[in-house]
Parts: C-alpha cells; structure tokens; sequence
C-alpha cells in the first residue's frame, strides 16, 4: 500500500501538530522516530536492523509502497510511543481518512 508520508499531522481542530515550536509533524517525522525508538521488545539485534532499515525507506522515498506487515509494525510503534492525537492523527493518514 503507497503511503504519502509528507503528510503533515493536525489536530481535531485542523491545525498542524508542531514537531517543536515551529516544525510541523509530518508522518515521516513520526514513523521514522517510532521506528527508531528502542522498546523492550526490540532488544534482539535482527528486530533493530529491520526497524532501522523501514526507517530508511520512509526517509528516502515520500511515497512508499509498505506491505501489510509493515504497516502493523508502524502502528503497533507509533501507539507504544505518542499521545493520543498523535495516533490518531497518523492513523487516519495511513488509513486515508
């Protein structure tokens, strides 16, 4: 599934979440720092290598073409790792509601 991952995330009101005060998140942004955030389950080496290498791909390619598998690995991080309007806001962009 091609995921357009410049999407910038807003919030219930539509306005961009901001990365800090004045960089917007994008879902780049957030699956890429998802992805690169080591949890407990992420301790063996191969599980690390995978998520850094579909971090790769996201950075290098604004639109890619992710498998169903890797999708749920996305989102499964993204929820262990942002606030509620975070997820929500990225899951509707992978979603394409």
């Amino acid at each position: 599934m091609k995921i357009d991952v410049t999407q910038v995330l807003r919030d219930l009101e539509g306005n961009s979440i901001l990365l800090d005060s004045t960089k917007e998140a994008t879902l780049k942004d957030v699956i890429k720092w998802a992805l690169l955030k080591e949890e407990e389950s992420d301790k063996e080496g191969l599980k690390k290598y995978e998520n850094y290498e579909l971090a790769k791909l996201v950075q290098k390619v604004d639109c890619p073409d992710l498998t169903v598998e890797e999708l749920s690995k996305i989102k499964e991080k993204i929820q262990k790792n942002f606030s509620t309007i975070v997820v929500g806001a990225a899951f509707d962009l992978i979603e394409n509601k």
